[in-house]
């Protein structure tokens, strides 16, 4: 049975092969660096004979310290990651009407109306997913409240998904994987904090993270290298 490293490593590293997601695969591999680094000091100090339990707890706790930048860079990469994400999802949003373009806005309109006269919700819907219907009726729809067209929140995320995709083709399917990125770095990070915490004997994960961050400190510089790496994914998912 593959070991969490092995499946990790297995399940991220076609993301390499990705432009906009070699710096997931790159944070996925440095967590799990990390991890295997905690792993092999918490074995030498526990075969040191030299020290007592509590001698051998503050050692691990005075490595955790020094290399504490590590568990902070893992843990804000997800952040960062999910972040540029946003952003990139953003820009695939249906662009805002011409406020100048009175004949479309009037278009639009009678759009709406004839929405929402429309007595079946199922085949309202049906129209405005239509693969051939002009994307002006899926435009009106999302330019106003759905109350307006007749439509509903979930409603709302089906057609902006339509639109997204009929404008992007494939956006939908990269957006896919770089959410599946995101988890794996999650999961990452995650199993490098818990060998640290277990390593150093820290009683939780609040204490953990309190006493990394008091290791660090400031972490500015830490995470503008963080937002450099991963700038790519806010241009492409």
């Amino acid at each position: 049975m593959p070991t969490i490293e092995e499946t990790l490593i297995d399940r991220s590293s076609r993301w390499n092969t990705i432009p906009a997601l070699k710096p997931a695969f790159a944070a996925v591999t440095r967590a799990l660096d990390t991890h295997m680094k905690f792993k092999a000091k918490a074995a030498e100090i526990a075969n040191d004979t030299h020290k007592s339990e509590i001698g051998k707890r503050d050692a691990m706790q005075k490595w955790t310290a020094e290399n504490a930048h590590e568990l902070i860079r893992a843990r804000k990469s997800v952040d960062v990651m999910k972040a540029k994400l946003s952003q990139r999802k953003a820009k695939l949003m249906p662009p805002p009407p011409d406020p100048t373009n009175f004949a479309a806005a009037m278009a639009r309109g009678e759009i709406r109306t004839m929405l929402r006269t429309m007595k079946n919700p199922g085949e309202r819907l049906k129209l405005l997913l239509d693969p051939n219907v002009d994307i002006s009726f899926m435009d009106a729809a999302l330019e106003m409240p759905d109350v307006m067209s007749g439509i509903n929140s979930q409603m709302r995320e089906l057609i902006t998904q339509n639109v997204i995709e009929r404008r992007h083709p494939g956006a939908l399917a990269d957006l896919e994987k770089a959410d599946e990125a995101i988890e794996m770095v999650g999961a990452a990070a995650k199993v490098a904090f818990t060998t640290a915490r277990d390593a150093g004997q820290f009683p939780n994960d609040s204490v953990l993270e309190s006493f990394v961050d008091a290791a660090v400190g400031n972490t500015l510089s830490l995470e503008a290298d963080i937002n450099r790496n991963f700038d790519v994914m806010a241009e492409a998912a």
